[in-house]
């Protein structure tokens, strides 16, 4: 609609800034890369102050280390681009991560 405003009003530089930028704004948002985050109870962490930890209660169905969360990211296609480990406010001992399609998948 606003190259055939342009042009009904005949403004033609105006309907080459405006298309320019729009050629310039696909180029620009095109390779927007894909990727994830990841938090999960970190079990590795809360087994060092036992069992009865609220991250091996029942609401938590898995507990990662640094080693299954990496594992896990490999298997669904992903690499782990940064990750770190925390103790929340409330005490829960947590891992999280950003993760990336590993190069086989960017390929595909």
């Amino acid at each position: 609609f606003l190259a055939l405003g342009t042009l009904e009003a005949g403004h033609v530089a105006l309907l080459a800034v405006l298309l320019i930028s729009s050629i310039l704004n696909v180029a620009y948002l095109m390779p927007i890369p894909v990727r994830a985050f990841f938090s999960a109870p970190d079990g590795e962490s809360a087994a060092c102050e036992g069992p009865g930890r609220e991250e091996f209660f029942i609401d938590h169905h898995h507990v990662f280390s640094m080693a299954s969360l990496t594992l896990m990211a490999a298997r669904a296609g992903f690499e782990v681009r940064q990750a770190e480990r925390l103790r929340e406010p409330s005490t829960k001992y947590t891992i999280w991560a950003f993760l990336e399609p590993s190069d086989s998948v960017r390929r595909a």
